[in-house]
């Protein structure tokens, strides 16, 4: 973009220039020295655009222009370093804290693991590094990554995941252990101190999960969205006598539901759907802790306490459900 206004102011210029004599002071200021006092004035932010000087000296002369190197990001601030910058930073650090988890598992256990990543990026930079450190291929469900997983068909019992929350991964996988951390200075921030969990004992059939994660069942989608919600538990229910293995839905995406439903204040539809999750995935933590909120939200103090002390009782890392337990203890 900028160089093609660079490119039209150029042009305009030169326009401006061909009014004036050839012999002029004018056209001479304008044709040489307008570019050299472009030149000097840019010299001291080229380095913002350009990798021109090492990390430590281009924080220390954006500090003392009183400038912050903190160019906004996608979708969040970067700290330090500008995102075309702070991207070239941290992906072997990451991939090694990886092959550190995988190193620790037993041989025979080993092709029967894989690397699930949260995004395209790190996905990428596994695969880059991976031969380097004798590790599996990765996979993510974004882009190209999410369709060749499904071309291959090639799911593992076992999955390095890195960038995935914790929530996210028992959305997946009963069992869910921190196996390692990875943090650098200079690398884009959301990937920074970031944990590395080892998952395993998978709830769901992953090539079936894979498909569904980005398509919830169409007729029970519309059932919900017409507010017919006891319609659509019926309908779940009826597909799970015809096959006692499908896969409508995540418990994420009937928790997402939820609080569509919450935030519209719609509470008892939002409450009905929370039921019907802790009864579709009675072993999660988190769906106890949002059908809590939603009876907290209702004014339902003692049906709140006795679903968040069930999530607390599921994961006593769960610091939310703490929390709502000591503010419930002081109504």
């Amino acid at each position: 973009m900028y160089s093609l206004l660079l490119a039209v102011g150029s042009i305009k210029l030169e326009k401006v220039v061909s009014k004036f004599k050839s012999n002029s002071v004018k056209h001479y200021f304008i044709r040489y020295a307008l570019p050299v006092i472009y030149v000097i004035f840019s010299l001291p932010i080229l380095a913002m655009s350009m990798p021109l000087l090492s990390v430590e000296s281009f924080i220390h002369l954006t500090k003392y222009m009183g400038l912050t190197a903190g160019v906004t990001h996608s979708y969040t601030r970067i700290h330090q370093l500008p995102q075309h910058f702070a991207d070239r930073f941290g992906w072997e650090e990451m991939v090694q804290g990886i092959s550190k988890v995988y190193d620790n598992i037993p041989p025979d256990k080993k092709e029967n693991v894989g690397i699930m990543t949260q995004n395209w990026g790190e996905a990428s930079a596994v695969n880059f590094y991976r031969h380097n450190y004798s590790l599996p291929e990765a996979t993510c469900v974004e882009g190209w990554y999410y369709y060749e997983t499904l071309r291959k068909k090639d799911f593992k019992g076992i999955y390095i995941s890195f960038g995935l929350s914790e929530s996210e991964l028992f959305d997946i996988f009963n069992s869910v252990e921190q196996k390692g951390f990875f943090k650098h200075d200079y690398c884009i921030p959301h990937e920074n101190n970031t944990p590395v969990y080892l998952c395993s004992s998978p709830k769901y059939d992953l090539n079936k999960y894979w498909i569904i994660i980005r398509n919830i069942d169409d007729n029970f989608l519309h059932l919900v969205y017409n507010e017919q919600i006891d319609s659509a538990i019926s309908y779940y229910y009826q597909q799970k006598k015809i096959d006692p293995n499908v896969l409508l839905f995540t418990e994420r995406q009937i928790n997402t539901l939820g609080y569509e439903f919450l935030g519209n204040g719609k509470i008892e539809d939002a409450i009905k759907i929370f039921e019907f999750n802790v009864e579709v995935y009675p072993s999660s933590s988190y769906v106890y802790d949002s059908l809590g909120e939603a009876h907290m939200v209702k004014g339902n103090y003692k049906l709140a306490i006795i679903n968040y002390k069930k999530s607390f009782e599921l994961n006593p890392n769960n610091t939310n459900a703490k929390e709502m337990l000591q503010k419930l203890k002081k109504l």
